[in-house]
């Protein structure tokens, strides 16, 4: 019943709804209770044609982790966050995790283009001495309202301009 539930799109009791108006008929196939398919298409008119899937152009270049996390120069927390997250495709070989190329490289890019026209940053340091904040308050800001941020090795600039307004906003 599950199948013929999810097959028209209705909850379980709008099923038995249709069922108690005939306008389902059911049997019983063994322990099974079974609907003719014919049934199901006569409720929308005409035949159902399962919907087939576009073929996905197959992935040929990867990184492994640790070429991906030289290249883009972060650690390798942050980068199985960033897998994890926007769902980076990854596959496994003789115990080596591969990364799809195209897509890290496209994630960077789009990353680096939204922060190239920045051009003055704030240490953290700068901002602790400017607004006299702990560092997880500073990066709790910056998570909350995505000032836009750049990692240099295990240094990170924040946006002036970014921060200034949050600041400015909270005051």
């Amino acid at each position: 019943m599950l199948e013929v539930q999810t097959l028209i799109g209705v909850s379980k009791r709008t099923l038995y709804r249709m069922i108690e108006r005939k306008e389902l008929i059911i049997g019983k196939f063994g322990r099974r209770t079974v609907v003719r398919r014919s049934d199901i298409e006569t409720i929308f008119g005409k035949p159902y044609n399962k919907p087939t899937q576009k073929a996905k152009t197959p992935i040929t270049e990867f990184y492994t982790l640790k070429e991906a996390q030289d290249k883009h120069n972060i650690k390798y927390d942050y980068l199985n966050n960033i897998i994890q997250k926007h769902k980076i495709p990854k596959t496994t070989f003789n115990g080596k995790t591969y990364i799809s190329k195209v897509h890290i490289d496209k994630y960077f890019k789009k990353i680096e283009e939204e922060t190239e026209h920045i051009t003055n940053w704030y240490s953290i340091q700068e901002i602790q001495e400017k607004y006299n904040l702990s560092r997880d308050q500073i990066y709790l800001r910056v998570h909350d309202h995505h000032v836009p941020k750049q990692k240099n090795g295990r240094f990170i600039k924040i946006s002036k301009i970014h921060f200034d307004e949050i600041m400015t906003i909270s005051i």
